[in-house]
């Protein structure tokens, strides 16, 4: 039976399972229509018309706070006037958003407090983007990005509250919910001298009714909770074509589209915006992975460090562009070097940072040998000129005697200390 009813919606299962319980006699029919469907059936319906798209306004409010962060990230590495209309656009989606949805959560004490909270954390991370984005893109460049994570970490938190106000509004609606089955369980009581078929009748199709509804929201709440705990790869499966079904397809959207975002603002935070290469925070993961993998499997790997002979001399020649341009012009020589496992990043300034997976000392000085040879080959161009550059490079492989971050790293910069001191554009290892 909870088959036969799941194909059908909430309004059909409950008007069926109320006729059959109005057919031994009138007294049922009388007392079913005067007490029963005025105060489920109502209940029910309310929380279908208005629990579904109360909901997704506010996953609409979360989405439209996450573009907002996109843009303003966007606007701070690029300070485009493309971008500048996009953030003032965006930001008044948000603010009208915020505003519609406080007018129409009135009454809920705790999930108004939740977005109000909200709203003051996106006002406040706002306020914080906008003192970030008075400075010059210059200015941003030289920066650590430690403000921008601030900010960041601040509209996540506006995020945050968010989800937990969905999660509460979820609460709401299973629990009034349940009161509506309650109340349908209630009504036998009043029928109770009727006849036994009645009686019968009632519990069994109270009981498959029941279980319609009870498991897949249910199902529901367990998936919020895992989500409100952070597991994004939290997905409810309802086997159900009626509006449950449907809130569980877009429950497993909601949860996707938060993952993507989270995957996102992730890379983001591991990537240099000049050379989009990995950043220093990038490194430092790859090299965990690549020492973790040693310390399991045994799996060999090699650093290296590479600096750029006398940039500060190409920079107070032809110019910060110009050394801009020849940075990411490295950038991308070392990438196309390099296969697909293994990991370059910015290391800071003019050096770079290169983990060579599964290959051993012999394998990795050649492949230095061959950057570097690379690198001595490229040419820059500014207006009215044109330069080379030249790399000095340090090799430090994975032992037992090297065998952690700060060994591996210190080592190549051993190396690469001594590559300058035997008069630069050359390799060295340890």
């Amino acid at each position: 039976m909870g088959g036969f009813f799941s194909r059908m919606t909430l309004a059909r299962r409950f008007a069926i399972g109320m006729g059959a319980i109005f057919l031994p006699i009138v007294l049922v029919v009388v007392v079913a229509v005067g007490i029963i469907r005025p105060t489920v059936i109502g209940t029910v319906d309310e929380i279908l018309q208005n629990g579904p798209p109360l909901r997704e306004s506010i996953v609409d409010l979360e989405r439209s706070v996450l573009r907002a962060v996109f843009s303003l990230n966007e606007q701070y590495t690029t300070g485009t006037a493309t971008f500048q209309r996009t953030l003032a656009i965006s930001r008044n989606r948000v603010d009208e958003k915020f505003a519609h949805l406080i007018s129409r959560i009135d009454g809920y004490s705790d999930e108004q407090e939740l977005l109000l909270a909200a709203q003051k954390a996106w006002q406040e991370a706002w306020s914080q983007g906008t003192v970030l984005l008075g400075s010059s893109l210059s200015e941003r460049q030289g920066e650590s990005g430690a403000a921008l994570v601030n900010v960041n970490d601040q509209f996540l938190r506006a995020v945050s509250l968010l989800e937990a106000l969905e999660d509460s509004y979820s609460r709401i609606t299973y629990n009034r919910l349940l009161q509506a089955g309650k109340l349908g369980e209630m009504a036998p009581m009043f029928l109770l001298g009727a006849i036994t078929l009645a009686l019968l009748m009632t519990a069994l199709t109270g009981f498959a009714f029941a279980r319609s509804i009870l498991l897949p929201i249910s199902a529901l709440h367990q998936g919020a909770q895992r989500i409100g705990k952070g597991d994004l790869t939290s997905h409810v499966t309802i086997d159900s074509d009626d509006e449950l079904g449907q809130l569980a397809d877009a429950f497993n959207t909601m949860a996707h589209e938060l993952k993507k975002a989270q995957k996102e603002l992730l890379d983001q935070s591991m990537r240099d915006e000049l050379t989009e290469v990995k950043n220093y925070r990038g490194f430092l993961h790859c090299l965990n992975e690549e020492l973790n993998r040693w310390s399991r499997y045994g799996d060999p790997f090699a650093l290296i460090l590479l600096d750029l002979d006398h940039f500060k001399t190409v920079n107070d020649t032809y110019g910060h562009p110009a050394g801009d341009e020849a940075l990411r012009k490295v950038a991308e020589t070392i990438r196309l070097s390099l296969r697909q496992s293994d990991c370059v990043a910015r290391y800071g300034g003019e050096e770079f940072a290169i983990i060579v997976s599964r290959t051993d000392a012999t394998g990795a000085l050649a492949l230095a040998e061959r950057i570097r040879n690379d690198i001595a080959a490229v040419s820059v161009e500014t207006a009215g000129a044109t330069f080379g550059i030249s790399a000095s490079i340090g090799l430090s492989s994975v032992s037992e005697a090297c065998c952690t971050e700060q060994q591996i790293v210190s080592a190549a910069d051993r190396a690469l200390y001594e590559a300058k001191r035997m008069g630069r554009n050359r390799v060295c290892q340890t």
